[in-house]
């Protein structure tokens, strides 16, 4: 048996990669849609790698918010791409949050995982409390739905770093307090809130936000506020943090 898992985000995070592995120790052969093909991605890319099964992740990046005069359409034409890519084949969903980070008002956005939910032939949630949303939100039979815990991933990085060691490797005092916010760096977040209230109010300690950044707009917005403040640290990069960085940091 064939799965492709699509989109292809294992180097972004470790879900995908430890199902793959799990999978394959089944006997199963896992693929990974990691190229967009434009007009209907998925059909195109179900047909170019022909699986037996889709394992949908994320179901945003085929209606990709992209601040352009196609936003209405990527919206529109994603139903039609899913329901041709999934026609002979059985279609499964990892619900890793109830809809697209940032994109719950857009409109269409809720109809689209509605879709999903609805064509899907099996559901994979991370806890009990998130199938019973999943159930409540979209109205799916709950014997669609099970669960596979999200899991700790700290093991593969091995022994955490001493303290004193990790400030020295990121050019930090030895006793300086540090409030960190940690992680993607996105509008729903809230960074930008947090960031004014430290301006505002001088919060513990130096505050420090790490993490990648997909929004230039919004960078350039964190920056702003955060400038001449010394209490206040932007780390923010382009891509994901190495193993090495997310070590130290930990």
């Amino acid at each position: 048996m064939k799965i492709l898992f699509a989109p292809d985000y294992h180097e972004g995070q470790p879900y995908q990669g430890c199902l793959s592995t799990a999978l394959t120790s089944r006997g199963v052969d896992v693929e990974y849609l990691s190229h967009y093909r434009r007009a209907f991605p998925l059909f195109r890319g179900v047909g170019d790698l022909t699986p037996d099964a889709l394992h949908l992740h994320w179901p945003g990046a085929y209606f990709p918010q992209r601040y352009d005069r196609f936003d209405w359409f990527r919206v529109r034409r994603y139903p039609y791409d899913l329901n041709l890519a999934v026609r002979d084949i059985p279609l499964f969903l990892t619900a890793h949050n109830l809809l697209p980070h940032n994109r719950h008002k857009e409109a269409g956005v809720f109809q689209n995982i509605q879709a999903t939910v609805s064509r899907a032939d099996g559901i994979f949630v991370h806890s009990r409390d998130a199938l019973e949303k999943i159930v409540a939100t979209f109205g799916v039979g709950a014997e669609k739905c099970h669960i596979i815990p999200f899991g700790n991933h700290s093991g593969a990085l091995g022994e955490p770093l001493k303290r004193t060691e990790a400030r020295k490797n990121l050019g930090l005092g030895s006793e300086e307090r540090i409030s960190l916010m940690f992680g993607s760096v996105s509008p729903y977040k809230g960074s930008d809130d947090v960031i004014k209230w430290w301006s505002e109010n001088q919060g513990v300690g130096k505050l420090i936000v790490v993490g990648p950044v997909f929004y230039e707009d919004y960078a350039k917005e964190l920056r702003n506020l955060a400038d001449g403040a010394s209490h206040i640290e932007l780390r923010l990069s382009d891509g994901f943090l190495s193993e090495e960085e997310l070590k130290t940091w930990l």
